[in-house]
């Protein structure tokens, strides 16, 4: 069996025993590449509307392993990745979303080659939270003679960058190759193949390519375009989660998937921004000493309002042994920005597992400093006691944390609206306020 006849196989394969990857992958083109734009295949490959194959490749490949790999792809593009990578680097991006996919594909019962990436540390994770892990681990240096070679395909593999992963979309090598006409499935219109193929094996540990989306033009998505590609994806999502529905066939592997596309995640920056100014918009108080001028001007009387100070505010650091230090230093990074748009009187901020175990509180034009002592278990009601105890009167209140804890460890609900900024999705039902996913960049 050739590599066309492989993929024809598996293809018809996911489309009787796999529903759900099946009708995603119904639609998409596959192609047979070894070049794509410049871009050097040596395994598979995509860029949101096709997946492009290295046919010397697939001939070392099993059907089932060709049908894990598949699904790899088709994960790649139901997840936006050609569209969300934005500034981040093309190598350590793909390792990040191989470690976000390959378990859900293991998890759906899909065979992946032996050295795909997997890490149960990541389970759960998205592609974002993956990268900020990736990246913060230290890199050894490369050995003189090899620095040449690295620069300029950016090729080489980072901490537990193994085989079978994808590279990055910006990875070249030099060569300017086919990237496929064809636009049908396997069996019918082929891409004519790039230079290398039928010159010895392809060099099948490298990885493949997750390369960035382009327009039908060919040049780079803009925002506009690369929403509209979510949203078009999202709604084909949804269909092919029905109709495995429909056919008593559950959605192991791609829960997450499924609901994100019904519930799109929104930009958690613009709410919490929106929470804290709508937080700190302390309303006036109407009095008869200052007359309402547009009122007068129509032949009436009405109170007019007086100006009253900025409002309190209060943020919780969730300090237990549950929380990730990494993520809590990116998220008040990007809460010391958004401070410095907002006008408000003073902002209270505390650290907590099970007990309060630090709080400041400084005024607007004072440089906030966040301490986050713990480690311990996860209580939420110790924070509004030690508010109450301080005699603060904060118009709301934003809390990051990961959610986890029971239920009666949330305390009575306190009397100022409360924003939970999570991340991850391991949480407890929540009795009251808002929650806010926090997707990091």
């Amino acid at each position: 069996m050739n590599a066309e006849q492989k993929v024809k196989a598996a293809v018809e394969a996911l489309v009787i025993d796999q529903i759900f990857y099946g009708t995603l992958i119904w639609a998409t083109p596959i192609i047979a590449a070894t070049h794509v734009r410049g871009h050097r295949i040596d395994t598979m490959a995509t860029d949101n509307k096709a997946i492009y194959y290295n046919p010397g490749f697939v001939d070392t490949l099993t059907v089932g392993e060709v049908k894990g790999v598949l699904c790899h792809e088709i994960m790649h593009i139901a997840n936006g990745h050609s569209l969300r990578r934005g500034s981040r680097d093309p190598f350590m991006w793909n390792v990040a979303c191989d470690y976000a996919i390959n378990p859900l594909i293991l998890k759906g019962r899909m065979i992946l080659p032996k050295d795909c990436l997997n890490n149960p540390k990541y389970s759960g994770m998205s592609a974002e939270e993956i990268y900020i892990r990736e990246q913060a681990k230290p890199k050894p240096a490369p050995e003189p003679q090899q620095k040449a070679a690295q620069a300029p395909q950016k090729g080489s593999k980072g901490d537990d960058a193994e085989q079978g992963g994808d590279a990055p979309g910006e990875a070249q090598d030099g060569h300017q190759g086919d990237t496929g006409e064809g636009q049908g499935k396997p069996d019918q219109d082929k891409a004519e193949p790039g230079q290398d193929q039928g010159q010895g094996k392809p060099d099948s540990s490298k990885p493949g390519l997750v390369l960035d989306a382009v327009s039908e033009d060919g040049d780079p998505m803009t925002e506009a375009e690369k929403r509209e590609a979510m949203a078009d994806m999202r709604v084909q999502v949804i269909q092919a989660a029905t109709l495995a529905s429909k056919a008593g066939q559950d959605a192991c592997g791609f829960e997450r998937l499924v609901e994100e596309a019904k519930n799109p995640r929104e930009d958690w920056t613009e709410v919490l921004r929106h929470f804290i100014q709508q937080s700190t918009e302390v309303p006036a108080d109407p009095t008869w000493s200052r007359l309402n001028r547009r009122a007068f001007a129509l032949g009436t009387m009405l109170p007019g309002r007086t100006k009253e100070g900025m409002g309190e505010l209060l943020v919780a650091i969730d300090t237990s042994c549950s929380m990730d230090d990494l993520l809590v230093g990116k998220s008040i990074a990007e809460l010391r920005v958004i401070l410095e748009d907002t006008d408000y009187e003073s902002i209270t901020v505390m650290a907590c597992d099970s007990i309060v175990h630090w709080h400041a509180t400084f005024d607007k034009g004072e440089e906030p400093i966040f301490r986050t002592p713990g480690g311990g278990g996860t209580a939420f009601a110790p924070v509004w006691r030690k508010a109450s105890q301080l005699g603060l009167n904060p118009r709301g209140c934003v809390y990051f944390t990961d959610l986890e804890c029971n239920r009666h460890d949330f305390g009575e609900e306190p009397d100022y609206p409360v924003l939970w900024a999570q991340w991850g999705d391991r949480a407890c039902p929540h009795p009251f306020g808002e929650v806010v996913k926090v997707e990091l960049a």
